[in-house]
């Protein structure tokens, strides 16, 4: 007699369409739920969980840290205040999004707080710009009026970024430059997903005509 296999049950069924169906989580997704775990390890005290939050998100934060203040080591300095102050206070922080969010957020802050105590916002500003802009890009020697003519459009725009509004000027660098999405950029901000758009629009639209008047004389 042959045999034959059970019936398979309706919730059985449904059970693995749905896991067929559902749609891989995006690198984002991934991180963001392995924060969570590190922020629960870190409230416990775990050093290594410090360690890997410190580790995995140092670099992003001190580019980021670089477009408000004057050199990298007052970026490095911003930057280790804040994770100092997440380590002082683990047990009683908010962190109300995902931990990223929060990171970013706290070195603008203290960015902020470090440039109203430096009172030399524009030219600390151009600078790290400018450091920025070049960071880490690996290029062919040009010849010397090609140089000349990159340097001059380089510090041209980096002048155009460190002169926008500072909310506007804070979108556009962390979606230009850290390419986060426009609702976490919202969250870091404080504000809606419709100001971050204007705001980044706006910064593209003034960096564009500066660019154009450059070319044009």
């Amino acid at each position: 007699m042959a045999s034959h296999a059970p019936p398979r049950s309706r919730a059985s069924d449904d059970g693995d369409d749905a896991e067929a169906n559902a749609s891989p989580r995006s690198a984002e997704e991934v991180e963001a739920s392995a924060d969570h775990g590190l922020v629960d390890r870190l409230r416990q005290s775990d050093v290594d969980a410090a360690k890997t939050l410190y580790l995995r998100y140092y670099e992003r934060l001190i580019r980021f840290a670089g477009s408000y203040v004057s050199s990298r080591d007052l970026a490095e300095e911003v930057v280790q205040d804040t994770f100092l102050a997440l380590w002082t206070n683990r047990e009683t922080v908010v962190i109300r999004d995902n931990a990223r969010v929060y990171l970013y957020g706290a070195v603008r802050n203290r960015a902020l707080t470090q440039l109203a105590h430096d009172r030399v916002v524009s030219r600390a500003e151009e600078t790290a710009l400018r450091e920025d802009l070049t960071y880490g890009m690996a290029r062919p020697t040009p010849r010397p009026d090609q140089q000349l003519e990159a340097d001059a459009l380089s510090h041209a725009v980096a002048r155009a970024i460190a002169s926008l509004p500072e909310a506007r000027r804070t979108a556009f660098v962390l979606r230009w430059r850290h390419e986060l999405p426009y609702d976490e950029i919202a969250r870091i901000m404080e504000a809606s997903v419709t100001a971050v758009t204007v705001h980044v629009s706006r910064a593209r639209a003034a960096i564009a005509a500066l660019i154009g008047d450059y070319a044009d004389r």
